[in-house]
Order: structure tokens, then sequence, then C-alpha cells
């Protein structure tokens, strides 16, 4: 028992070795393979550095470059390849548009196959109508004038051509009239003859 009187020292000598061990075992680890010295300590690492190259080729939108790996897991980059930038084929259509609205087109690019989408205009080119035969909207009479009207059969657009009224000398009686009598009112055919 005499050990345990000098037990008292010994645990105080024991607790700072300990707090010594703790101090030391942590800066040693933080010693990397970097072949520096790490500057809280004196201690020179003996690695050497082993590097392996890896070539990380240059995309589109990222540039490319060397990239050096040591087993220690220290890395750099060096060799810069400036990014390549998309190179995209031709464009098309994919949705044509009208004379009232916008279609759209497409190019992908060769390379990542990444897609573009751009909107088409309305078409500005000039429509040639095609109307149907005229009809008449409103019969002129002898005080009012009368209303033809034709349509477009590709678009909704329409012409109109005003007819003056009857007693004018723009008509000639035609040649299915028919005279009234006492029993049948008469039907009377007017030709325009203006052109």
């Amino acid at each position: 028992m005499a050990y345990m009187k000098k037990g008292n020292k010994m645990k105080k000598v024991v607790s700072f070795m300990k707090v010594l061990a703790l101090l030391i075992v942590p800066v040693l680890l933080i010693a990397s393979c970097n072949g520096k010295e790490d500057p809280t300590t004196s201690i020179p690492t003996d690695h050497v550095h082993s590097y392996t190259e890896e070539v990380i080729a240059p995309t589109c939108t990222e540039d490319g470059y060397t990239l050096h790996k040591c087993s220690c897991g220290d890395s750099y980059k060096d060799t810069t390849v400036a990014k390549l930038g998309h190179s995209f084929g031709a464009w098309k259509v994919t949705v044509e548009p009208t004379n009232t609205q916008t279609g759209s087109k497409e190019r992908e690019c060769q390379t990542c196959h990444v897609k573009e989408t751009q909107v088409v205009p309305v078409r500005q080119t000039e429509h040639t109508h095609t109307y149907d035969n005229w009809q008449v909207a409103k019969n002129p009479t002898d005080k009012a004038e009368g209303l033809l009207v034709r349509n477009c059969i590709a678009e909704d657009k329409s012409e109109t051509f005003v007819l003056p009224a009857l007693n004018t000398t723009d008509y000639t009686k035609g040649d299915e009239s028919v005279d009234s009598t006492c029993s049948v009112a008469g039907v009377y055919e007017y030709v325009y003859t203006k052109d």
C-alpha cells in the first residue's frame, strides 16, 4: 500500500501524460503528406507525392483540365482548356406559323444534345384570297341601296359591294322579269350593268 501513497503523485504524472498525448496525437494527425512541415510542429513528414494524371475533357459549358491526384488525398489542377461552346445544327420548324399565330423552331447541339427553341413570327406573306360567290345581303329598293357579300374560303375575311338604289340608270330589266297582273304579283329581275 505504500505504492498507493505514491499513487497520488503517480496519478498526477499519468494524468499529465494523458493530456500530453491528447495534444501530440492531433498534431501528428493534422500533419498531412503535402511535403511540408506542419506549421504547429517541427515534425517533417517523410511522404513523397506520387501523382496520377486524369485529363478532364472540356464540354460545351465547362473548361477542361488535367487533374493530378496523390494517394494521400492531395490534388491540383493545371493545363486548363477552354470550354467548347455549343455546336448547333440547323433550325427545324416544329410548329408552322400562320397569318395569325406564331410558330416555333428548335435546333440541337451536335455535342451535348441540348436543344434551343425560338418563336417563329406570324407569317408576313400576302395571302391571295379565294372568295366564294357573291350573296345578296340586302336587296336594293327604289329608294335604298342594297349590299352584296362574299367570303374568303381560307380565312375569316369578307368583301362587300354596295348596289345602288333601283331608280338609277345602272340597271336594266332582266329576261326573267314577269309583269304584275290582277291575281299575281310581278317579279322583276334587275341586272346591274356597271363593272
